[in-house]
């Protein structure tokens, strides 16, 4: 087992969280359930969806669709070299 992982987000997602307090509140909690959801087997990839309210799998169970409130960018989490999650806007990807 790693004890090394780290958790991280990208300068997008620290943007989001300077600049405007509510779409911070609601990625910090789709951040959070993201990171309880993912897992190194399925799904290994989450996306925050804003257009979707209904969370789904896709990509044979590896992409999980989690909603994320409508005010906030698409988001993504993935697995990264450290065993750790990385938090990123979809135009990062």
């Amino acid at each position: 087992m790693n004890n090394k992982s780290v958790n991280c987000v990208t300068i997008g997602i620290r943007d989001i969280f300077l600049r405007n307090d509510k779409v911070a509140e609601e990625v910090s909690v789709w951040c959070i359930n993201a990171r309880k959801r993912i897992s190194e087997s399925f799904p290994d990839f989450i996306v925050g969806c804003p257009n979707s309210t209904t969370e789904r799998l896709e990509d044979a169970g590896r992409t999980l669709i989690l909603p994320i409130s409508a005010c906030c960018p698409k988001t993504y989490a993935v697995f990264n070299e450290t065993a750790g999650i990385t938090f990123m806007l979809a135009e990062e990807y």
